[in-house]
């Protein structure tokens, strides 16, 4: 698939639990925060920081991203191939796939 973001896969940090790289680890794609010397009411630049144990989590979800945008698009690749037997219906799963790419890709769904 051809994307607009750093190419897959992507890691978590294996020092920095909380951070996500390329899989080289040469890329720094972002920090899901987690600060337990800043408190969990701190507010950096606007946000509040993720409850405890939530920063890795997000940083396995961030990771994912990559590799959950290309299984959503071979299954709409999938469906569109499938698409004429149901007469042009679209279940929610392909509106929700179609959205959630658009979305990722900065396009209007």
């Amino acid at each position: 698939m051809n994307a607009p973001w750093t190419p897959g896969p992507w890691r978590v940090d294996p020092k920095f639990a909380c951070d996500v790289q390329s899989g080289d680890g040469a890329v720094e794609i972002g920090c899901a925060w987690e600060r337990p010397d800043l408190g969990r009411t701190m507010i950096v630049r606007g946000p509040v920081l993720p409850e405890p144990g939530h920063a890795e989590a997000n940083a396995r979800l961030i990771a994912s991203a990559p590799d959950l945008a290309e299984a959503l698009a071979l299954a709409l690749e999938y469906w569109a191939d499938r698409q004429q037997r149901y007469k042009n219906r679209h279940p929610a799963w392909v509106v929700a796939a179609r959205a959630a790419l658009a979305k990722a890709r900065g396009e209007t769904p």
